[in-house]
């Protein structure tokens, strides 16, 4: 007998973006475990980021695709403003640089829209999902968000067919994200966040988590947890590093207001100027928040090294990664980005490049880099002058290490070895 889950979520091809790649990948691999897959998807969203290169690739026949119409009222709100892109993205600028057109979108996303923008879509998903697990006899069914909005079709459903497995899979946190305390909530809709979050985790059967400290988080709320990371596909990367001539940063990804670490701008300017002899290039492969283009706009050392590809596919940002020589990442600098594992670590590890990390103290990403010594940690307030120095190092070094030894390193999180974790949770749950 085929074992068979669903799967709900709002992100698929052709939405671009990380929030794709994680249950993209999941899902082919997972065929090859025995299961059945059926995905519920929007049939007419409204995506903030459109990556067509990326196409499901089933090694059988066991994936179903289930489109739902949904209704999506950031389509409107484009009528008003140019910034709905941005807020879907969770790009939100400063509240001391938000015109009242801002100031009026925020405010609606954080009291009307609960828990977000696609609330609406919840009664036709409800509706489809139970008609789907009947008709195809599935008793597993997987919720993943963001948007947590979804994971209220996994409540209904639980509600309406207590026998139903329910696992609820969390990209990232609900009501302890950052930006989450920036849309301008009152206390009701701060409480109604908070109760809903609290059901969907003591109503779920297994809670899946990104983050180790996540995990234990979701476990003080009354959860079953497990941590199941993101991770990398070893088939999307070469086999050996690419090496430059030229010294080449890199960051690929939106970079928003929240997590622009103004002390690395302040290091590369002095690091590129002790270094005229060099060619230095910081490559960006996807958007960045206004005001990190302020700051290089504002200086002529940065602008002469910054090269904007743009938001582009994600097969070109791996490219990226493999050319080159150091990565940035950055994550919220307060507590609540000690559990955020961004899903583009995995892969900027494997691509061999070094890695330039921002974020609060002791976070799991410093864990993770520290274990696999693949580059290092810094806090938003750490000095300027070890950055730069730290650049300087890596630029004298030039140390590449091979293909064998790092993919050895981070076996643990290759995508296929992860789907078989996932299967054996949803084989005992």
């Amino acid at each position: 007998m085929s074992k068979k889950v669903l799967l709900i979520t709002y992100y698929w091809p052709p939405a671009g973006g990380p929030g794709v790649q994680r249950w993209l990948k999941f899902t082919e691999y997972l065929q090859e475990f025995g299961w059945d897959i059926h995905i519920i998807v929007p049939k007419n969203p409204d995506y903030a980021l459109i990556d067509t290169s990326i196409n499901p690739k089933p090694v059988s026949d066991k994936i179903r695709i289930h489109p739902v119409p949904i209704w999506e009222p950031y389509k409107i709100a484009k009528k008003f403003t140019s910034d709905t892109k941005d807020f879907a993205k969770g790009k939100l600028p400063t509240a001391d640089k938000q015109n009242w057109k801002q100031k009026l979108s925020i405010y609606i996303r954080g009291n009307i829209f609960i828990p977000d923008a696609r609330v609406f879509w919840l009664s036709n998903v409800i509706n489809a999902a139970e008609d789907i697990c009947v008709e195809y006899s599935i008793d597993r069914i997987i919720t993943t968000g963001p948007p947590h909005s979804v994971h209220l079709s996994g409540l209904a459903l639980k509600k309406r067919r207590p026998t139903i497995k329910w696992i609820a899979d969390f990209r990232d946190p609900w009501t302890r994200i950052s930006y989450h305390k920036e849309l301008k909530m009152n206390r009701l809709a701060r409480s109604l966040h908070k109760k809903l979050e609290n059901k969907v985790i003591t109503n779920s059967d297994v809670v899946l988590a990104t983050s180790y400290s996540d995990a234990e988080v979701f476990n003080t709320m009354g959860a079953i947890s497990i941590c199941v990371t993101n991770g990398f596909d070893p088939l999307d990367f070469p086999k050996n590093k690419v090496i430059s001539d030229k010294f080449i940063i890199a960051y690929t990804g939106v970079l928003e207001t929240l997590r622009n670490p103004s002390i690395f701008w302040i290091a590369l300017e002095d690091f590129a100027k002790n270094h005229p002899e060099t060619a230095i290039e910081l490559h960006w492969m996807g958007d960045l928040a206004s005001e990190a283009r302020e700051i290089i706009s504002n200086s002529k050392v940065l602008k002469n090294i910054f090269v904007d590809h743009g938001y582009q596919p994600h097969y070109k940002a791996v490219e990226l990664m493999c050319k080159a020589d150091v990565l940035l990442l950055t994550n919220f600098p307060d507590g609540t980005g000690k559990g955020i594992i961004p899903g583009k670590l995995y892969e900027y590890m494997a691509s061999g490049a070094e890695i330039l990390s921002f974020g609060p103290p002791y976070s799991d990403v410093e864990t993770i880099l520290e274990k696999a010594n693949a580059g290092k940690h810094f806090t938003f307030h750490s000095s300027t002058s070890d950055i730069s120095n730290y650049l300087h190092q890596l630029l004298h070094t030039k140390s590449h290490r091979s293909k064998e030894s790092l993919n050895a390193d981070l076996e643990e999180f290759n995508r296929k070895n992860l789907a078989r974790k996932l299967g054996d949770i949803l084989d005992k749950v």
